[in-house]
């Protein structure tokens, strides 16, 4: 059995967000938090030892095998899939499962985030970051069209990648994505369109230097089709190596940077489903002047939101939140939410 470290088993043990270490690829959970063991309706110390994906509906065990054996050789860094517990034919709970691969010194595992679906949501809820993650000005969203070139990027792309928005808008993914890196990119789509609704791949991106830059690209299909129109999130790579090495062997900070990162990419993940409300660029190019946090805004308040729950989930506090208001006024030339939201209707 894997040996793990203790800053993950800490990490998983002293969380208050439903989380797991798996075994892979066999899936049988290695530790557990008593939070996981109430999401997935079982008494708390009986989850260890357990074979989690016997934890599912019948009929949904090969696609988890197949993501399970997806995360052992590569071709994902993680996924997020919405599953249900229980027989088929019983009344069960649905989930929203987040896996990611985590390597250790003893090999690769899988760390679990498990949180019951809201009622009417297809999509992830985050979790609460544990650890101190990078800056949200790190992200850069959008999406693609259904020929994979970008229509909606967020004005971080400038910053992060050299770009102005009007060069990008327009342009195929496919133009700046580095060739050896095209498989594991159709096999992460193909993986998304089977099921699991979020996948995560590491790619590199072409900066506008001519430079590549190592990015974990987070991606949603947003249609049936094929190919399908995609939202994505791309987070710098390196962002989360900033913790302060342990003695040479603990393997702590690896392992604490792994999740610190993972943490961060879970903020993100679940707003990238509803990338789509926003309008597409064509209708309303000063979308492009927004950051990725300011775009995560804008979908709060289009849901019916206010300052207060938008800090209670952002995990900001509500000057914050009004401050990103602010910007967003001046740099779409409105003065209040109810002239905002119209826009954004209208457009």
């Amino acid at each position: 059995m894997v040996q793990l470290p203790n800053s993950l088993r800490e990490l998983v043990e002293s969380s208050a967000a439903p989380l797991a270490l798996l075994e892979l690829p066999s899936s049988t959970v290695l530790v557990a938090n008593e939070a996981m063991a109430r999401a997935v309706g079982v008494w708390p110390n009986s989850l260890v030892g357990l074979v989690g994906k016997e934890l599912l509906r019948p009929d949904q065990r090969p696609l988890a095998e197949e993501g399970l054996m997806a995360l052992v050789n590569g071709a994902l860094a993680g996924y997020q899939a919405v599953r249900n517990l229980g027989e088929e034919d019983g009344a069960n709970q649905e989930l929203a499962l987040w896996l990611t691969g985590v390597d250790t010194e003893g090999g690769r595992v899988a760390l679990l985030s498990a949180v019951p679906l809201r009622a009417g949501s297809s999509w992830f809820k985050p979790i609460e970051a544990q650890l101190n993650g990078p800056s949200p000005g790190n992200v850069l969203l959008g999406t693609l069209d259904k020929e994979w070139r970008v229509d909606r990027v967020s004005f971080d792309v400038v910053d992060m990648l050299g770009y102005q928005t009007e060069e990008v808008v327009g342009s195929p993914l496919l133009g700046v994505l580095n060739p050896s890196d095209v498989p594991a990119f159709f096999a992460a789509v193909s993986h998304a369109r089977i099921g699991h609704h979020t996948v995560r791949v590491r790619v590199r991106i072409r900066t506008k230097s001519g430079g590549w830059e190592p990015m974990t690209a987070m991606l949603a299909t947003l249609s049936d089709d094929y190919p399908p129109a995609l939202a994505f999130a791309m987070v710098r790579s390196d962002d989360a190596a900033t913790i302060a090495p342990e003695p040479r062997g603990s393997g702590r900070s690896s392992v604490d940077a792994q999740v610190q990162q993972l943490t961060h990419e879970l903020r993100v993940a679940g707003m990238i489903h509803n990338l789509d409300r926003l309008p597409d660029m064509s209708r309303y190019p000063a979308l492009s002047r927004l950051t990725a946090r300011e775009w995560e805004i804008l979908l709060l308040l289009m849901d019916g939101e206010r300052v207060p729950s938008i800090a209670a989930e952002l995990y900001v506090t509500q000057s914050t939140v009004r401050n990103h208001l602010a910007s967003v006024f001046s740099k779409l030339g409105v003065h209040s939410q109810a002239e905002l939201l119209r826009q954004l209707r209208t457009n």
